[in-house]
């Protein structure tokens, strides 16, 4: 038997085929992450709080004002 690279339509549906189980394991990793989030809890609080004052950016003038 001998093996040649599928042509026509036989190739749109192995292409398709893969892009569907492609799509299976994706939604499937997501099932899990999705689990293993609702089995292990709430996420802790951050304790670290952003203080806006931090990000200010004073500007000086350059150039003197006529």
């Amino acid at each position: 038997m001998e093996l040649k690279p599928a042509e026509g339509p036989n190739r749109a549906l192995i292409l398709a085929i893969l892009g569907l189980g492609a799509l299976m394991v994706l939604g499937l990793i997501l099932l899990a992450v999705v689990f293993y989030a609702r089995i292990s809890g709430p996420l802790p609080a951050a304790t670290a709080t952003w203080t806006p004052s931090v990000a200010r950016i004073t500007e000086t003038p350059t150039a003197t004002p006529p």
